[in-house]
């Protein structure tokens, strides 16, 4: 019996294969396959067409990945420790009226102070502030589109740092002494 494929984790998806036998027993990926049993698709390709009760979503391990490391996801937000840098100006996957947003993810977590990275629709992590908001989108897919930012590593300067920053708030332990008179950023 052939069994349907649907992987939420872009990065090993040229290396799955439909198989006769379990699907179960294909350890291509350095995660797990976790079988979930409360949808029904139908899938229409080159393989033909397939029907099945059972749902496999692709899970790696990110935990051991480096700063820096990057990462196409599927449908997911970025975890704690990594930041969105782009958004893929398509859907990465849709299941009848349910569409999936791709996102290039980085990780950041373990970056030096004052470190700065460009950043897409997501806000500043707690440690870090937003230095620059872009003036034009970073991307747009269907309706919705995303604000582009600079983010900089302020979590442990020392006491009297002064950091400019754009569009938010003074974070925990840090005040505002200087509100400017012009505009850091217009949108569109």
């Amino acid at each position: 019996k052939n069994k349907m494929l649907f992987v939420a984790v872009v990065v090993s998806f040229l290396a799955l294969q439909v198989f006769s036998s379990s699907i179960e027993e294909d350890a291509s990926l350095r995660g797990s396959l976790q079988k979930r049993e409360d949808l029904i698709y139908s899938h229409n390709g080159n393989l033909g067409h397939f029907i099945t009760e059972t749902e496999f979503v692709s899970h790696i391990d990110i935990e051991a990945y480096p700063n820096g490391q990057v990462l196409t996801i599927c449908g997911d937000v970025p975890p704690t420790g990594w930041i969105t840098t782009a958004i893929l100006t398509s859907y990465c996957s849709s299941i009848g009226t349910v569409s999936y947003i791709g996102r290039t993810i980085k990780r950041i977590d373990g970056y030096a102070v004052g470190t700065v990275v460009d950043i897409c629709g997501d806000s500043a992590p707690s440690g870090w502030v937003t230095t620059v908001v872009k003036t034009s989108y970073c991307a747009s897919i269907g309706l919705t589109s995303f604000i582009g930012r600079t983010i900089k590593r302020i979590d442990s300067y020392p006491v009297g740092t002064v950091v400019d920053i754009c569009g938010d708030a003074a974070p925990t332990g840090w005040v505002t002494t200087v509100v400017k008179t012009s505009y850091c950023a217009s949108i569109g």
